[in-house]
């Protein structure tokens, strides 16, 4: 999910196992745009502080079948209400993390061994450090699947 029309459809094309749903702001059309997609299984949230107060949690937790799981990674500021009743009755799980542990990082390398994750493809750029306002210029500029820029020594 995301605000992106274009970066959302960028990324769904660039992975076959991937669906995209732009968030519009009302909880009931994102939730059953989410479910259209068949069974979910799995929400993983590393949303930033600034999406604190975004509709997509809540339709992102109504749109998990039985036994779902839901974890949020990072420093997402704010509270979360829990539609308790859907909680409890799907039997749903919550896991906040703060960091990747070592076997999840071996994990990721496993994925891209067997061709899981495909990696490659995209733009890389390259910038001393002194050159730091224009490497986060390019990083804004690339946010989302275009590219990356990379601070080097």
């Amino acid at each position: 999910m995301g605000r992106n029309r274009e970066r959302l459809k960028e990324l769904a094309e660039s992975h076959e196992r991937v669906e995209a749903v732009q968030i519009t702001g009302d909880v009931e059309v994102d939730t059953k745009s989410l479910q259209s997609f068949g069974s979910t299984n799995a929400y993983f949230d590393i949303s930033p502080r600034e999406a604190a107060n975004s509709t997509h949690f809540r339709s992102c937790i109504l749109a998990l079948s039985h036994s779902g799981r839901m974890c949020f990674m990072g420093s997402v500021g704010g509270e979360l209400v829990i539609p308790l009743s859907v909680f409890v009755r799907r039997d749903l799980q919550l896991k906040g993390k703060w960091m990747y542990t070592r076997q999840i990082v071996r994990n990721l390398i496993k994925m891209i061994e067997v061709g899981m994750l495909k990696l490659g493809g995209q733009k890389v750029d390259q910038f001393a450090l002194e050159d730091w306002e224009k490497a986060f210029n390019a990083a804004e500029e690339y946010a989302g699947t275009d590219g990356a820029a990379v601070i080097v020594p």
